[in-house]
């Protein structure tokens, strides 16, 4: 097989991921991309082929990379990530053993990242929509090498190209001493895909269609049992961002609201979230609240059932999940 360059995860942190292996996971992920174009567009036998397509890669992969105890036999993280985040694996076993290696890794390393380009953009939505939540929240914050918060200490004020590109000990030379400073640049965006994740995991806007004609909101309320790494960066407690799109701007804010007289013991036993919401005219959200006790949850201070532009779609395994028409609205419920 020819191989045009070798890049692949490019500045990974000392775990190379085999090229071949990108290649396949990526090539999952284009036909994923094709099939999903298609069928929206209306084109049946081009989606039919696509999805043909991928299955047939999903065959391969499995042969080539999937061990007789079902586990992936290529162990960095960016190998983990890519094959949940392209597609490679649909069965939930094979899924969930491959979040749990995920996790395993991450938290073996100290609780740091090893991925380059490729890894980093699909790893903290990865450990999210897996069952990792906090785990990745860990990583966001995180201010040790390598992260966005250790740049942020170094003084960046934009993403930089290497995780490393200036360090206290050894400048522009990186971590260990010995990078080439002529590649260095210090307004770089792969790093800064994070971004999306944030949107979508942690502030929590999202879309189940085309055109963001159906909103969802699910906000990536870290669990009250989440403890920080470091005293200095408490656990997020708020988050606020909107995103403008041409149907108009969508918003949303949560945040823990504080209570001084629960002692320190029983810190995180129901305690209260505020979340306000705007979603744009002619448009209707869901709404997905960590909780499960649809009577408690109030907007604007009265009980959800007084509002006919809210009803609840259903309330079970520690979520409720609402349905709103357009207009801002401010809830508050216990989590």
């Amino acid at each position: 097989m020819k191989i045009g360059n070798t890049w692949g995860d490019w500045l990974n942190v000392n775990e190379d991921t085999p090229i071949e292996y990108v290649d396949l996971c990526y090539h999952g992920y284009v036909c994923q991309l094709m099939h999903e174009l298609a069928s929206d567009l209306g084109k049946t036998d081009e989606a039919k082929q696509f999805s043909e397509r991928m299955n047939q890669l999903r065959q391969n992969f499995a042969k080539q990379y999937v061990g007789s105890d079902g586990g992936l036999t290529v162990h960095t993280q960016t190998a983990y990530v890519l094959a949940i985040s392209c597609g490679m694996l649909t069965e939930a076993k094979a899924i969930e053993k491959c979040s749990l290696g995920l996790a395993e890794r991450i938290r073996s390393n100290g609780i740091r990242m090893t991925t380059g380009f490729l890894g980093t953009r699909s790893i903290l939505p990865t450990l999210s929509t897996s069952g990792h939540h906090d785990l990745a929240v860990q990583l966001f914050q995180s201010r040790d090498f390598p992260s966005w918060g250790y740049e942020v200490v170094n003084g960046a004020t934009s993403v930089w190209e290497r995780w490393d590109s200036y360090t206290i000990e050894h400048g522009f030379d990186g971590f260990n001493g010995s990078n080439n400073a002529a590649m260095n640049s210090f307004n770089h965006y792969a790093f800064g895909a994070v971004m999306e994740w944030a949107f979508r995991h942690l502030v929590g806007i999202d879309t189940s269609g085309i055109g963001f004609q159906r909103i969802l909101i699910l906000p990536g309320i870290p669990s009250p049992k989440l403890q920080s790494r470091d005293v200095n960066v408490p656990v997020i407690d708020k988050a606020h961002a909107k995103y403008v799109h041409p149907i108009g701007t969508i918003e949303c804010q949560w945040h823990v609201i504080e209570d001084k007289s629960v002692s320190e013991k029983s810190i995180g036993e129901n305690r209260q979230i505020a979340l306000n919401v705007v979603i744009p005219a002619n448009t209707t959200a869901e709404i997905w609240l960590p909780t499960s006790d649809a009577s408690q949850i109030q907007e604007n201070q009265r009980p959800i059932d007084q509002d006919s532009s809210i009803s609840v779609l259903r309330s079970a395994s520690g979520v409720t999940v609402l349905q709103v028409s357009s207009g801002s609205y401010r809830f508050q419920f216990a989590q």
